[in-house]
């Protein structure tokens, strides 16, 4: 009985179903149709990304209004019901609205930009472009840009008309994001500010159906997001990409070539994904990766200036001002100094001395721990370089000892370094062997950025105290050197197999001090029988006597040496050091090394070797540092002298280092620099006049303390009659020959409190 009364109310509710079934087949599509033509022709849009596109992008753009054109007949697509839940939050002033309805879409910014969409079209067939966009055909393919693949139903099967295919070109790379409401203004934000912008393709955002922001007063960012459709923000999204996927197929699959499926908190850079939690760290990214960006561009940059400053060399033309500045072809000397005193000399290193002309500096010191870290880092880098690929060679080199080196510290770019390397070569493929091998690296070690920081404000009175408690006598015991290198007396037992040397030297009287000269020259060159050749410019006095003995002196050592070359140019007139270098080097070839030295130096087998290596014809001349004596009288206290002048201390001389009359030299660099001033007379000023010269002609002048050559002391004696210039110099350079400053303070205590001081070298 109660199953009869209840006939009634159920065939209502079936009815009822069946109407609203019947309904949403025929009425729903007709009414979905006219609304979404009515959204499309709004200025509500989904999309926002033209309030951050540009001035004024945060404005309302009204968008224009769509022309109609002849489609080709095709079944309707299905309308999507609207699914119930809260309305979408309206614009915000001055913005566009947060998002439509789901699965509608307009391209995102990139994408108009590439041309591929024109700013401002609505996506219905025959839509113009925005004002100030170029007008873009798009192949009658317009009204299908969000239906998927043409004639298709959104189902993928493309069965839904026959419609003719797009002519347009498909994309390259469609990237679906997947994120949450919750990170919009954060992860998903900073994915389209750094490389989303770089995507040859488009990139848009995918988060649940529900609005975010709902309720707050700040404006959405500005993202292009997808609503999908009964999707929420729970974890682990399975449904919210599954649903991605069909929306890239049901749009997209015929319009790009590839897809990717990405989160929000990575950065894609190639075939690389970084995963960043935090938005901080992907800006950090982006800004590392436009920095190798920007490494890149400015070595092309640099690259075609060097070419283009190369041309304009090689064909006569006048090379422009960014080629000059910008085309600078890399030299290991990043500094040209303008003057001789802008030149930065080189510190000479040997086993675990440093030599060094530093003003406040010991002439010899020990290499203290942190020169000798920085040095074993450095030969650790070189090692790991040369050994790189040692395996695949079949070879493996070791490192043993570093000869000798130089070092220097440009304040601008970092330490320098040009060590002379004894290394081990093993081989381990084939025949087993191992050699000891010599290697010359020139290295460079940059400065990092700087680091500083705050401290306390400098006591100076207390600084004062401590220097003056520090304060002492100093001195210093040298012994000589020696030097046991199995190398290096290989390399003198062959020197006549290296590059000859033309040794130079003017002469005027002085013949006591020109036997102890060519005694000197026979124990280091005529004996080892060194690849030499001496050229004495001998200017004679009104009597000729002293030139008599000189001519005999040298007879007799050809004599003794039939096989040594060593020629002496008689010169008459006034004494002209300039003048006679310029005669002696006159008789030689371009590619002749010369070597201008005086009668009072003494000079050992391993500086001519440094006088070979440290010359390079057309780049750089050497000019040697050498210790000079004091005054033996002085420094030695009445005692007497001892038998090694290779004694290096503060007490014993000091570096010249304002003397630039030693020099090794090719004679093309010496044309070419202009040569000698010879209407210089007299003593000095023709080697600074050489110098200036030199570094004008754009050579690099070496500058360097050397072990191997010795001033002998002499009596200075000046003439009033020289020029002015010349005649301080003069007085100058006898001055500094006394002894050293300590030493003449000592002197003079002595003299006048009667304290006395041991002027020894103990």
């Amino acid at each position: 009985m109660a199953v009869r009364s209840r006939r009634p109310w159920m065939s209502v509710a079936l009815g009822l179903v069946l109407g609203f079934t019947a309904a949403s087949w025929l009425i729903a599509p007709r009414v979905a149709e006219l609304s979404e033509r009515k959204r499309r022709g709004s200025s509500l849009c989904s999309y926002y990304g033209r309030s951050a596109a540009g001035p004024g992008a945060g404005a309302q753009q009204p968008l224009p209004q769509p022309q109609p054109r002849p489609r080709p007949e095709q079944s309707a697509p299905p309308a999507r019901p609207e699914l119930p839940g809260p309305p979408l939050p309206e614009a915000a002033p001055g913005a566009t609205s947060f998002r439509s309805s789901p699965w509608q879409q307009p391209a995102p910014l990139q994408q108009r930009r590439r041309g591929r969409e024109p700013e401002g079209a609505t996506g219905l067939p025959g839509a113009r472009v925005a004002e100030g966009d170029p007008e873009e055909e798009d192949g009658g393919a317009a009204g299908q840009r969000r239906s998927g693949r043409p004639g298709s139903n959104h189902n993928g099967s493309g069965d839904g008309g026959a419609a003719a295919p797009s002519s347009r070109p498909r994309d390259f790379l469609y990237v679906g994001v997947m994120t949450a409401q919750k990170y919009l203004g954060s992860r998903a934000l900073a994915a389209q500010r750094t490389w989303a912008r770089f995507i040859p393709g488009r990139v848009e955002f995918f988060s649940s159906e529900q609005s975010p922001n709902a309720g707050a007063s700040q404006p959405p960012p500005p993202l292009p997001v997808i609503a999908l459709p009964g999707v929420d923000d729970s974890y682990p999204p399975q449904k919210k990409s599954f649903m991605m996927i069909k929306y890239m197929h049901d749009h997209y699959l015929d319009k790009y070539e590839w897809f990717m499926r990405a989160d929000d908190d990575v950065y894609i850079k190639a075939i690389t994904l970084h995963p960043n939690k935090r938005p901080a760290y992907q800006y950090r990214l982006h800004n590392y990766m436009l920095s190798r960006k920007i490494s890149e561009l400015r070595y092309r940059t640099i690259q075609l200036h060097r070419e283009s400053a190369l041309m304009s060399k090689l064909s006569n033309s006048e090379v422009s001002k960014e080629d000059q500045q910008l085309g600078v072809m890399p030299s290991f000397n990043h500094f040209q100094p303008r003057d001789r005193d802008e030149v930065i000399e080189w510190e000479f290193l040997m086993g675990k001395l440093l030599y060094s002309a530093s003003e406040n500096q010991p002439p010899r010191q020990n290499i203290n721990s942190i020169l000798r870290t920085a040095l074993d880092d450095t030969v650790l880098q070189v090692m790991e370089m040369i050994n790189e690929n040692a395996k695949s060679r079949g070879r493996l080199i070791d490192f043993k000892e570093i000869q000798y080196g130089y070092r220097r510290v440009d304040p601008m770019h970092g330490v320098e370094y040009i060590l002379d390397l004894l290394l081990l070569y093993k081989r381990h493929k084939g025949r087993k062997l191992t050699v000891p091998v010599r290697r010359h690296a020139y290295l460079q070690q940059l400065f990092s950025k700087p680091f500083f920081r705050e401290t306390e404000e400098l006591d100076v009175n207390s600084l004062v105290e401590s220097i003056n408690s520090d304060t002492q006598s100093f001195s210093f015991i040298s012994n000589s050197l020696k030097i046991l290198s199995s190398f290096q007396g290989a390399k003198e037992m062959e020197g006549h197999h290296e590059k000859k040397i033309h040794i130079l030297v003017p002469l005027v009287g002085r013949y006591d001090i020109f036997l102890r000269f060519m005694d000197n020259f026979e124990k280091t060159c005529l004996i080892p029988k060194q690849n030499v050749k001496l050229v004495i410019t001998l200017f004679s006095r009104d009597s000729g006597q002293d030139s008599n003995k000189h001519i005999e002196l040298i007879k007799e050592y050809q004599n003794r040496y039939p096989n040594a070359e060593m020629t002496l140019i008689p010169m008459k007139g006034e004494f002209s050091r300039g003048l006679g270098l310029e005669m002696a080097s006159s008789q030689f070839d371009n590619d002749t090394l010369l070597l201008f030295c005086d009668v009072d130096l003494i000079f050992r087998g391993d500086f001519l070797q440094r006088c070979r290596d440290n010359t390079i014809q057309g780049q750089q001349v050497y000019y040697p540092i050498i210790f000079s004596q004091y005054d033996p009288k002085v420094t030695n206290g009445g005692n007497p002298p001892t038998d090694d002048d290779f004694v290096f201390s503060k007490k014993t001389g000091f570096w010249r280092d304002y003397g630039y009359g030693i020099t090794c030299i090719y004679k093309s660099d010496l044309l070419g620099a202009g040569g000698f001033d010879t209407s210089i007379q007299g003593w000095g000023l023709e080697d600074v006049d050489l110098y200036n010269k030199v570094i004008l002609s754009g050579l690099r002048p070496f500058r360097s303390q050397e072990v191997g050559v010795v001033h002998i002391f002499h009596p200075v004696h000046c003439d009033p009659n020289l020029d002015p210039k010349q005649y301080k110099m003069c007085l100058g350079s006898k001055a500094s020959t006394f002894a050293s400053t300590m030493q003449l303070a000592e002197l003079w205590l002595e003299k006048h409190l009667g304290v006395r001081y041991n002027r020894t070298l103990s």
